[in-house]
């Protein structure tokens, strides 16, 4: 797994203080790569002020393994001026190699005030991110340090959609089944009796049984409203329907 790339704030613009350089502007070209295609990321970036450079003016490129170990024998590339990139004055090139790093003296000045960048840039051999902007603000002296690391693209999984909610059952989920010789079977029991009655059915649409048997979509009624002990129920085509008489707000059902 590459490690992630540590930038040091002090690229992101010029700063001076007390006529000192404190900061810069470099920036980073990252590889055009395809997923599963190896290349060198820049995983690091650091700036060296003039206060603690001391007078140093290099830029130090170290190279990594997809491990992290140094990448022996690892030829880098160093190029300028950046505004030609891809095409340049001239590229000279190191190799990383035990305790040595690809190292290089940086001796080109420029008005940090008129150009953002520094002509300098660093690369690795091969498909590689590029880091630029180095160079001397005004011809003070400055340092760099850059890391490097091979590592693989990224293979970008296709985003999966949800899973589609299922339809909802239009019908209606049956009513438990009541125990045997409960009220509920007592009731069935007296609406078998009571079917198909001479005469039809009287419609009364605001009767709370029927309410109740239309959500229920339990079709037809197929008995009158009778009593049963101290129960009113009604059959339907679907079901019957019972409560105790008063209580409408707590209508009951038993299949047949």
């Amino acid at each position: 797994m590459p490690a992630e790339r540590q930038w040091d704030p002090d690229l992101d613009g010029l700063r001076v203080e007390g006529g000192r350089i404190m900061a810069v502007k470099c920036g980073v070209e990252d590889a055009d790569t395809k997923a599963g295609e190896t290349y060198f990321k820049l995983i690091s970036a650091a700036f060296i002020d003039e206060v603690e450079a001391q007078g140093s003016h290099l830029v130090y490129v170290d190279v990594l393994d997809e491990s992290g170990r140094r990448l022996n024998g690892q030829v880098v590339e160093h190029g300028w001026p950046w505004d030609k990139y891809p095409q340049f004055d001239e590229v000279v090139t190191d190799t990383v190699s035990g305790e040595h790093l690809a190292q290089w003296g940086l001796f080109a000045g420029y008005d940090a005030n008129r150009v953002e960048y520094g002509p300098y840039w660093v690369r690795v051999r091969g498909k590689s991110d590029v880091f630029y902007g180095m160079g001397l603000p005004w011809n003070r002296h400055v340092a760099f340090v850059v890391v490097f690391q091979r590592v693989t693209a990224s293979v970008t999984p296709d985003p999966t959609p949800p899973p589609a909610p299922p339809a909802p059952d239009p019908t209606p989920p049956p009513a438990p089944e009541p125990p045997s010789g409960s009220i509920a079977a007592e009731i069935r029991n007296a609406a078998w009796v009571a079917l198909y009655p001479k005469g039809g059915v009287r419609y009364n649409p605001g009767a709370a049984l029927a309410r109740v048997a239309r959500d229920r979509k339990l079709g037809v009624p197929v008995t009158q409203e009778l009593d049963y002990k101290a129960y009113r129920f009604q059959g339907f085509a679907g079901g019957v329907v019972y409560a105790l008489t008063g209580r409408w707000d707590q209508i009951e059902f038993v299949s047949w």
